[in-house]
């Protein structure tokens, strides 16, 4: 299906009070999706394991605060 036709399918599955940011937010996350299914092919993907091992790492940069390792992977 080309990326003109899945559009269409999107906004043709859409409610018929449906509101062009409805729309919008439905074509956002096609377009999202499709960016992680190439990312995914082009090798750019993480294991679980290695993103629970980096996690801890992520959210102290992003927050600056320490977080243990949840109990249920220790």
């Amino acid at each position: 299906m080309s990326t003109k036709e899945l559009a269409h399918a999107a906004i043709d599955a859409l409610p018929e009070d449906a509101t062009l940011q409805d729309a919008a937010e439905k074509l956002a996350l096609l377009a999202a999706l499709e960016k992680s299914r190439q990312s995914v092919k082009a090798g750019h993907w993480k294991s679980q394991a290695d993103v629970e091992k980096l996690l801890p790492q992520w959210l102290e940069k992003q927050s600056g605060l320490t977080m243990p390792l949840p109990t249920w992977r220790q």
